[in-house]
């Protein structure tokens, strides 16, 4: 078989393989929307992002990070959200309006995506219990994951997802 039927049979199952990602993402999201977990504006903007014409993976990146769930019995302690890509959840629905907090959590929502998300989890799980062995402190173990160091330090600079360079978190490994 020529390269250019090779190539051509390959660049149409990408474009289908997208079309199937988009109309999974359609069909997850119409159902969060039977259950009102979304607010009207957010409604609005995500069906702009998932059914306009181009889908770019920028655009489609803003429009999954607005997905904000509140859950007010999922969180104990000092903890009031959870970035687990796409979605942010939150333990009120006030915390929307903390700009901190919810930069801390986009943050995270970059991380991941540079990880393939599940790598991600890996990574934080085995970091943080590496963390928690060396100091017996869950929450210590916690605050020393270089995930959270590079959260915690750039939460308060609403640009800083703008300039944020591949892979930022590494810095904060040896810290």
């Amino acid at each position: 078989m020529p390269a250019a039927a090779l190539a051509t049979i390959a660049a149409s199952q990408v474009v289908l393989f997208r079309k199937d990602l988009v109309s999974l993402w359609a069909q997850v999201v119409v159902a969060f929307f039977k259950r009102n977990y979304f607010s009207d504006h957010c409604k609005q903007v995500i069906i702009r992002g998932l059914f306009c014409k181009y889908i770019r993976k920028v655009y489609l990146y803003r429009i999954i990070g607005t997905m904000i769930l509140v859950f007010k019995y999922f969180f104990r302690g000092k903890y009031v959200g959870l970035a687990l890509w796409p979605f942010i959840f939150l333990k009120s629905r006030d915390l929307k309006e903390d700009q901190v907090l919810m930069n801390h959590e986009r943050i995270h929502l970059r991380q991941q995506l540079e990880l393939l998300v599940l790598l991600f989890y890996l990574w934080y799980v085995l970091e943080w219990f590496y963390h928690l062995l060396a100091t017996g402190d869950a929450y210590r173990a916690y605050k020393m994951v270089s995930f959270e160091k590079e959260a915690y330090r750039y939460e308060g600079d609403a640009g800083y997802l703008a300039s944020r360079k591949p892979w930022a978190f590494l810095r904060f490994l040896h810290e």
